[in-house]
C-alpha cells in the first residue's frame, strides 16, 4: 500500500526532489471521460502536480479541482500514483474522488484499464468504491498522503529548492 512510503519520511521525498527534479518531460495523460454523474470542471481552478521520487521510484500524478461557488474545497481530485516497489500491490490505476456539493458525501471511483477500448478518451472503465469497502477507506490515507505531498512541494517551491 501506497501510504507505507510515508515511513521513509517527507524529508528524503523532498531530497529526491532536489536531485530527480519536480517534473519530467513525460506527462501522464487523465482519461477525458469522467465517472457518470460527475459535474465537468471545465472553468474551474486546477491544480495539478507531478512527482518522481526516489529508490524505489514512485510517480506521482494530480489533479486538484476548485470550483468556483465553493472556494475552500477541492472538489474533485485526480491521481495516479505508480510504485517500482516489488511488492507493492498497489495498482496504477487513475483514481478520482469528487465531494458532492452542499453534502459532506465523498464518492471515489478507480478507472481499470481495458484491453480493447473504443476511443483514446475511453482507455479505462470508472468503478466507484463502495463506502464501506476497504478500498474506499484505503484511499483515505492515500488521498491525505497526497494533500501533505502537495504542501510539501508547494513549500520547497516557496523556499526557491
Amino acid at each position: 500500500m501506497i501510504v507505507a512510503w510515508d515511513k521513509y519520511g517527507l524529508k528524503a521525498y523532498l531530497s529526491a526532489l532536489l536531485v530527480l527534479g519536480m517534473s519530467s518531460p513525460h506527462r501522464e495523460e487523465f482519461t477525458r471521460r469522467l465517472p457518470s454523474g460527475v459535474p465537468s470542471p471545465v472553468g474551474w481552478e486546477r491544480i495539478a502536480g507531478e512527482v518522481h521520487l526516489g529508490n524505489p521510484p514512485l510517480s506521482v500524478w494530480y489533479e486538484f479541482y476548485v470550483n468556483p461557488e465553493r472556494p475552500a474545497l477541492y472538489q474533485i481530485v485526480r491521481y495516479r500514483i505508480e510504485s517500482a516497489k516489488p511488492d507493492d500491490d498497489y495498482r496504477a490505476f487513475e483514481r478520482l474522488q469528487w465531494h458532492l456539493s452542499g453534502t459532506k458525501t465523498l464518492r471515489r471511483f478507480e478507472c481499470r484499464e481495458t484491453r480493447a477500448y473504443l476511443d483514446e478518451a475511453t482507455p479505462c472503465e470508472w468503478r466507484e468504491l463502495l463506502p464501506e469497502s476497504a478500498e474506499y477507506r484505503r484511499e483515505t490515507a492515500v488521498i491525505l498522503w497526497l494533500y501533505g505531498l502537495h504542501r510539501s512541494l508547494l513549500e520547497v517551491r516557496e523556499r526557491g529548492s
